[in-house]
């Protein structure tokens, strides 16, 4: 996709876009694409930045309850199922970043580097700062049960 190909951003010409998507583009304000593109900005997809410019997200953020409210049943439903996947996905990150986390911490890395070492594998700032918070306090639990002598 052009969008991986061109990250910084390219010039788009409108006419070739539009035909090439099979939408009708008549040259008027209010054809066809340009109402696709005023959408994009209406559901915080896109931003105008001058005349010339859009900006398009690469990564669509869920829709807030209004614009759920303005779909068609069957889209509702799907955007539900797309989040409840999401919120899967992100939970089973979480866990896989708290036993990677683990793992660092018992290895001797400081909680500090652990948490830059997640970063740098990609993980967002913050999930990678509770993942080594929840390895540290289970990290502590383990350390306290095996310190505990045999009866």
């Amino acid at each position: 996709m052009r969008f991986d190909v061109e990250p910084d951003g390219f010039t788009m010409h409108l006419e070739e876009q539009s035909a090439s998507l099979g939408i009708r583009s008549n040259g008027g304000r209010n054809n066809a694409f340009q109402r696709s593109l005023h959408r994009l900005v209406g559901f915080n997809m896109g931003r105008t930045v001058d005349e010339r410019t859009l900006e398009i997200r690469r990564v669509m953020p869920p829709l807030h309850t209004g614009q759920v409210r303005r779909l068609s049943t069957r889209l509702q439903r799907l955007h539900h199922d797309a989040m409840q996947r999401r919120d899967e996905h992100r939970k089973e990150d979480s866990h896989r970043a708290s036993k990677v986390a683990y793992t660092l911490l018992q290895l001797g890395d400081s909680p500090d580097l652990v948490e830059q070492q997640l970063v740098s594998w990609g993980v967002d700032p913050g999930p990678a700062h509770d993942a080594v918070n929840e390895a540290w306090a289970a990290k502590a639990r383990s350390d306290r049960a095996s310190s505990i002598p045999a009866a």
